[in-house]
């Protein structure tokens, strides 16, 4: 092989259909602590609906590169990096704790790995996106500030504009407005801290093929679009919950977190 092609493919999964055409890089981040229990079903469903309709148009097929990872009190890459017309729908299961700090921060890092396999492949690429999905507090806080920091230095070393799109999704019925006296157990204060586009979007049980298919649409829309300009997604049919957003932070989100 020569030189030039002698790449580090680690943490990228299986190579892109073709290096000829854009490609969007996506991530599903699921939450499969203990608390998720009853919803195993419906969220091993959805992903299934998801993953065939989303196949069913060619250049989405050929475009998208999709890994999964879950979280409870480890964090597990089900899926690396594939082709989506290559993935398989996973059966999850739920047990334990919260690590979302620590899966975002996995997140981050095979985000980044598969943009500069793009990149060092000459392919060009769609803004990647990182879908997490969740229905309570982390347990590793400690690694959320890590994860947060990670996030303003990557958007301060590209000039504020950041080179993936993180959407949070919350999932149940206790989700209420961040505030300073309360914010340390409140579900919506650390999704804060991750989403850069809508603030926080909330998903009843009852609405996760609703929220698979605004995904699978979502894809459609970005593979058929321009690369370097940010498509405009469709409208979400479930209720959403505009909390905060990652620009209105401050300083005093993180006082007092050990």
């Amino acid at each position: 092989m020569d030189q030039e092609f002698k790449f580090n493919f680690d943490n990228v999964g299986l190579m892109p259909q073709s290096v000829n055409t854009p490609h969007l890089a996506c991530i599903l981040l699921l939450d499969t602590s203990g608390s998720m229990s009853g919803r195993m079903d419906i969220l091993n469903k959805g992903i299934a609906r998801f993953l065939e309709n989303v196949v069913k148009d060619e250049i989405t097929r050929n475009t998208v590169d999709l890994a999964i990872i879950e979280f409870n009190s480890k964090v597990r890459v089900v899926q690396d990096f594939a082709p989506i017309c290559k993935v398989k729908p996973p059966k999850l299961n739920c047990e334990g704790l919260t690590s979302l700090g620590e899966a975002m921060l996995k997140a981050i890092d095979m985000v980044n790995a598969k943009r500069n396999q793009y990149a060092q492949l000459g392919i060009s690429a769609y803004k990647p996106m990182i879908l997490v999905c969740t229905d309570g507090c982390p347990t590793d806080v400690h690694k959320m500030r890590e994860a947060k920091a990670l996030l303003d230095k990557h958007k301060e070393k590209h000039n504020g504009q950041r080179k993936f799109h993180v959407y949070t999704f919350f999932v149940g019925d206790n989700l209420k407005e961040v505030n300073p006296q309360t914010r340390t157990e409140n579900p919506a204060y650390y999704l804060s801290m991750l989403s850069t586009k809508r603030g926080i979007i909330h998903l009843n049980d009852e609405t996760f093929d609703g929220f698979f298919d605004w995904l699978s649409k979502s894809m459609q829309v970005v593979s058929n679009s321009q690369v370097g300009f940010d498509a405009k997604l469709p409208s979400l049919e479930c209720e959403a919950v505009k909390v905060v957003n990652a620009k209105d932070l401050n300083d005093w989100m993180f006082d007092d977190i050990e």
